[in-house]
């Protein structure tokens, strides 16, 4: 007979007390070691394997990457995890990077490709229209471009390979330390997949294409791999001529700039705690002999006693001569705040974005809006090499009538003056559809709507709201302003009336 597992009594409510005590200890032993990484500067790896077990460090220096940036395309490696790992380190420059990165708002409309009214059916361009339209919401552009945006921004350009089943899509993010650009097609670039630095037992965590690469690498000793074209999805931050040294970081000059806030903030630190530290000195006097003027014994005693009134930060000593106060203090006026402060502000002019943007000092109006003009001109060839990467992809739809796709250069910033563009041209008729887009509809929605608002919900059998296109002449006039936006006097005038 088996025996009969034995259960601890329950704690009482002192002993569970001192477990939770002791728990809390550990935690908070967990976090000083933590700490002690961090200050030591010791970070993880991001160039890792994406499934690795294990934990690397690397350091980064300003000396390290002042040495790199003399030959960047043979230290394309180093620059582009000393830009990951800051992305994840600093604020500062994680804001930057999301700033360009997230800026475009990826609004599309579709065309046909090479169009010939007199060689295209119209159910046919209806039909083929609407699956073009409606692989790109599969694809859900907006939010693959957007997440492919940052890592190209961050890295300078973005290997990815696509995982698709039915309405379901994805676009995997590839270690950039495992590719190479290789070949152009389209306008854009396909690369390998160095198929060494993957395990066999990781391939569960690719698209099967990958388990076909690895065994042709098997098979033939070819390392490099070339990732299909039906699957790869690279988009660089700016063309390169195919060259893959040229693919480093386009921010990566500024983290000098993000290490020197760093120890500005550093030396803050370790100022600020001397601030608070203070010496007490006891001087002993000697007579002509040189021997002290008061017993040792006693002197120790009173020593003793003083020191066991002091706080931690009050230090306490006794000698024999006079000790001088000495000011290291070598700022000439200017405190190690300010040195923090100016330093900041010399990172965002060195990355040539006005800081106003990210919480600096207040500009004009115009100022910042000329200064994000700029900053979205640096931009218009990404979003050119993401239209034609799309483009190549829609060229792999069955059907003989293909389409294109021609994105807006709407971006969080100018959206209400685009839609007001396209809001006009289109009141005489010209491209609605940007419209639409601009508004941030895509082509199906606009197609589904319209659809459900006419036949279903009956919108164009509703009453318009009133406004000075749909009142009479006698309503004519100036519409009256919101009770919260009156002043004093102006409330009472509407109050007599």
């Amino acid at each position: 007979m088996a025996k009969k597992k034995e259960t601890a009594p329950p704690l009482s409510p002192e002993e569970q007390k001192k477990v939770d005590l002791e728990a809390a200890k550990a935690e908070v032993h967990k976090a000083l070691l933590y700490a002690q990484k961090i200050a030591q500067r010791n970070i993880s790896n991001p160039a890792s394997s994406q499934q690795s077990r294990g934990q690397s460090y690397s350091t980064y220096t300003k000396e390290n990457i002042l040495t790199w940036l003399k030959n960047p395309s043979t230290n394309a490696k180093s620059l582009r995890n000393a830009s990951m790992y800051l992305y994840n380190a600093s604020p500062l420059y994680r804001r930057l990077i999301n700033y360009q990165a997230n800026m475009w708002l990826w609004d599309y409309v579709l065309y046909p490709l090479g169009y010939d009214e007199s060689k295209m059916k119209a159910n046919n361009l209806q039909k083929q229209y609407l699956a073009a339209a409606k692989k790109c919401e599969v694809w859900n552009l907006k939010n693959e471009l957007s997440k492919a945006a940052v890592s190209a921004v961050r890295e300078g350009i973005f290997f990815g390979v696509s995982w698709e089943s039915g309405d379901s899509f994805f676009i995997q993010k590839i270690n950039a330390d495992y590719c190479t650009v290789e070949a152009i097609a389209d306008g854009t670039y396909l690369y390998t997949v160095d198929m060494s630095q993957i395990k066999e037992d990781e391939l569960g965590f690719y698209p099967p294409e990958f388990t076909k690469m690895w065994n042709a690498y098997k098979s033939d000793g070819v390392k490099r791999q070339f990732v299909p074209e039906e699957i790869s999805w690279c988009l660089p931050f700016c063309t390169a001529d195919g060259d893959q040294g040229a693919f480093i970081p386009p921010y990566v000059g500024c983290l000098p700039d993000l290490l020197d806030i760093e120890n500005y903030k550093a030396l803050q630190e370790t100022a600020t705690e001397l601030a608070n530290y203070k010496v007490l000195v006891g001087r002993i006097d000697l007579d002509s002999q040189g021997a002290p003027t008061i017993d040792w014994n006693l002197a120790m005693q009173y020593y003793t006693h003083l020191c066991n009134a002091l706080p931690p930060q009050v230090g306490a000593a006794v000698l024999p001569f006079k000790v001088e106060d000495f000011n290291f203090d070598q700022d000439r006026g200017i405190s190690t705040v300010d040195i923090v402060t100016r330093s900041v502000e010399q990172y965002w002019e060195n990355c040539g974005s006005n800081s106003v943007l990210h919480g600096g000092k207040t500009d004009t109006s115009g100022g910042m809006s000329l200064a994000i003009t700029t900053d979205s001109e640096l931009l218009l060839g990404f979003l050119g090499n993401a239209q034609r990467l799309v483009n190549r992809h829609l060229k792999y739809l069955s059907g003989t009538i293909k389409f294109q796709i021609q994105f807006l250069s709407t971006t969080i910033y100018n959206r209400k003056d685009i839609v007001g563009i396209y809001k006009e041209a289109a009141t005489y008729g010209v491209t609605p559809s940007m419209y639409f887009a601009a508004l941030g509809l895509t082509p199906l929605m606009v197609s589904g709507l319209n659809r459900i608002e006419n036949d279903i919900i009956g919108v164009d059998k509703l009453k318009p709201l009133l406004s000075s296109h749909t009142t009479s002449s006698e309503e004519i006039g100036r519409p009256a302003e919101d009770e919260s936006d009156l002043s004093d006097e102006g409330a009472r005038t509407r109050d007599k009336q």
